[in-house]
């Protein structure tokens, strides 16, 4: 699974956020939050950040 911080970066992706973004909301550097998403996408099998968000939102709608 996904460390709290990986969820918390998904999150701010899925809510339409930039990586900039997420790194200035949690106080850590752009480079933390590159390297959070890289292991993200390790560990989803996907290699685009659209990809990863589109994963998740169809995860997301086969709960409801």
């Amino acid at each position: 699974g996904l460390s709290p911080s990986e969820s918390l970066l998904a999150s701010g992706l899925v809510n339409g956020l930039t990586i900039d973004e997420i790194a200035l909301a949690h106080g850590v550097t752009l480079n933390t939050v590159r390297t959070q998403l890289k292991s993200v996408m390790t560990k989803t099998s996907t290699s685009r950040q659209t990809e990863l968000v589109a994963l998740i939102l169809r995860s997301l709608a086969g709960q409801i």
